[in-house]
């Protein structure tokens, strides 16, 4: 069994861009939190008792977004790149593919109840 956050964190991914804008407050990196969102879900998330398919669906899926990660790729890990790049488009369809695993039906999920943002200000 997965995690409320496990499954938050895949939904959230497989969403259109103004859906997965709309999770996070305007202030944040929406494509950072999705994908801190997803790693920290991850990591708590036991994969030996999930199927052979959902096992690999997750880890392609994990391995993409890694491989797409750092500095050399900072521009795809923007708000505006959520709506723009090919490669959030394919990590959606990964996403789907992971859910259509679990048998889950692709909803939008409510905002995090369990997530705390802090805006930066450093005008003040």
């Amino acid at each position: 069994m997965v995690s409320e956050q496990f499954e938050w964190a895949l939904l959230a991914l497989a969403q259109p861009a103004k859906v997965q804008l709309g999770l996070f407050p305007d202030f944040a990196n929406a494509a950072d939190e999705l994908a801190l969102s997803w790693e920290e879900a991850l990591e708590d998330t036991d994969l030996d008792e999930l199927s052979d398919n959902a096992r690999s669906a997750i880890k392609e899926l994990d391995d993409y977004m890694l491989s797409i990660s750092g500095q050399e790729n900072a521009e795809l890990w923007t708000n505006e790149s959520l709506s723009s790049s090919v490669q959030w488009a394919k990590m959606r369809k990964m996403a789907s593919r992971v859910i259509k695993e679990f048998g889950w039906i692709k909803s939008s999920p409510h905002k995090p109840s369990w997530a705390i943002y802090v805006h930066d200000d450093e005008s003040t």
